[in-house]
């Protein structure tokens, strides 16, 4: 059958190259041999072949898929075991160093020690918490190299913390100072106005009562002035002029023609001799008043004794009239005594006048020296003091603005100018307890001046927290450690 077989593609060639009329080529021998080989194998040959074919390839296919599977199997185990764990791990570590994030500008706005205490407890268990989990992330088998940078990284993060802390609990505790110091500045200024208000008031009460006592003497002694000087000499100027009066109305009397203007004349001479003898009634009396006593009545008896010059005058015109007597001899007589009578007034008044006004301008200058000299002591003992006590008490007020102001600014630069203007006050504040202690007893003032100048020269003022919080590094360059406090302390000591 094989060999049956075997011809028949033999001869299916031989009738095609005869189809062909193309004469046959011999063959080499080598084909000849394959040709022979090849027939020796049968079908069950083919099929046997086959089939181990077909095991063979599924060997291979099974070796591939235990392979495939084996590689899923691991790649499986290594993303359960290493990669989500280690995304978890990852995803905590975010988490954690985001509660990090947020929970750490909460410690900067605490204002009180005891909130950043809590605030500072929840950071430290965060970054143990996170410190654990990078722990756990070194023990999973992940990267050396990437679980070293998160290691370094939290130490960073530990480190920046604690910094923080330290930064945060200085500033609560300056600020606590800051505010001790501001309470204290509150309570001397208030002693230190509870001590100078009782000088203010009493200064003001002495200033009043002596300003008072100092009118009252100077009124007084105007007084007198005007009563014994000014008073007198109005008066010897009064007789003075009502003595020329009255003499000019007797000169006239004795020169006039007419009969009917002797009585105005009268009249008005009686006027004149009614003011001469009320001013000499007013004068003090004295042995020169005397003296003008009488020769003030013998000039005015000339117009008012029995034989006065009107009723003279009136007989000689009437005479005259009917033909009678001598007239011009009684008129010679009577112009005679007037003007002696008259010259004696004047004599007696003049220096009277010259006197009374020297003793006016004597008495005049006495009064304005003693009132001169009294006012001065009024404003150097009193007013002087009351300034004094109320320049003090605006210094005073004057360095706790300051300082308040030096506590609450926000702005560094303004630090040194406030610090400027405190020491300027200050040296106002001292020079006048000095001069307070010569005028009154300021003990208890200058100790509560020294306690409110005390506070800026604090181990710790308002200016020295500035700087030790490094808001005026631009200003003050120092190193720390540094021990606060730039104003000598001594001298405040010596003023209190």
């Amino acid at each position: 059958m094989n060999q049956k077989n075997a011809s028949v593609p033999e001869t299916a060639e031989v009738s095609s190259l005869q189809r062909d009329a193309a004469p046959p080529r011999p063959r080499p021998k080598a084909a000849v041999n394959d040709i022979s080989h090849h027939t020796r194998f049968g079908i069950k040959a083919k099929l046997f072949l086959a089939l181990c074919s077909l095991a063979g390839l599924t060997a291979v296919a099974s070796g591939v898929a235990w392979y495939v599977f084996t590689h899923i199997d691991r790649s499986v185990t290594r993303v359960t075991v290493e990669s989500v764990p280690g995304i978890i791990t990852a995803l905590s570590l975010a988490e954690k160093s985001a509660e990090i994030a947020a929970t750490a500008p909460a410690i900067m706005t605490t204002e009180t020690q005891e909130e950043r205490v809590l605030v500072q407890a929840r950071l430290g268990q965060r970054a143990q918490d996170l410190a654990a989990l990078i722990d756990h992330l070194n023990a999973s088998r992940a990267a050396p190299e990437r679980a070293a940078v998160l290691s370094d990284i939290a130490r960073q993060i530990a480190a920046e913390l604690e910094k923080l802390n330290v930064a945060v609990e200085k500033r609560l505790r300056v600020k606590a100072q800051r505010e001790a110091a501001v309470t204290k500045l509150s309570g001397v200024h208030d002693r230190f106005l509870k001590a100078l208000e009782p000088l203010v008031d009493d200064s003001v009460f002495d200033l009043v009562i002596s300003g008072e006592k100092v009118t009252a003497e100077n009124s007084e002694a105007i007084t007198d002035l005007v009563e014994g000087g000014v008073n007198t000499i109005d008066l010897l100027w009064t007789i003075n002029a009502k003595g020329n009066l009255a003499a000019g109305l007797l000169g006239e009397a004795t020169h006039i023609t007419d009969p009917a203007l002797i009585q105005p004349i009268r009249e008005r001479f009686l006027s004149a001799a009614a003011a001469v003898e009320r001013s000499l009634r007013q004068l003090p009396q004295a042995h020169k008043i005397t003296a003008l006593q009488q020769a003030a009545k013998v000039l005015l008896a000339l117009g008012m004794g029995t034989n006065n010059v009107f009723d003279a005058r009136q007989r000689e015109l009437t005479a005259a009239v009917g033909g009678g007597g001598s007239v011009s001899l009684v008129q010679q007589e009577s112009t005679a005594a007037l003007n002696t009578a008259h010259e004696a007034l004047l004599v007696t008044v003049t220096p009277m006048i010259d006197d009374a006004a020297f003793d006016l301008a004597l008495t005049t200058k006495k009064v304005s020296a003693r009132s001169a000299k009294a006012v001065a002591v009024l404003i150097d003992m009193r007013a002087n003091l009351l300034h004094l006590l109320l320049t003090l008490r605006a210094e005073g007020n004057l360095a706790r603005g300051l300082l308040e102001e030096a506590a609450g600014t926000l702005d560094g630069s303004l630090l040194g100018p406030l610090d400027e203007r405190f020491i300027t006050a200050r040296g106002h504040i001292q020079r006048m307890l000095n001069q307070l202690r010569a005028s009154v007893d300021g003990k208890e003032v200058a100790a509560a001046a020294a306690a409110l100048i005390d506070v800026h020269a604090a181990s710790v003022n308002p200016v020295d927290w500035k700087i030790r919080s490094g808001a005026m590094r631009q200003f003050f360059d120092v190193e720390f450690p540094v021990v606060p406090g730039r104003d000598g302390a001594g001298v405040v000591a010596a003023v209190a």
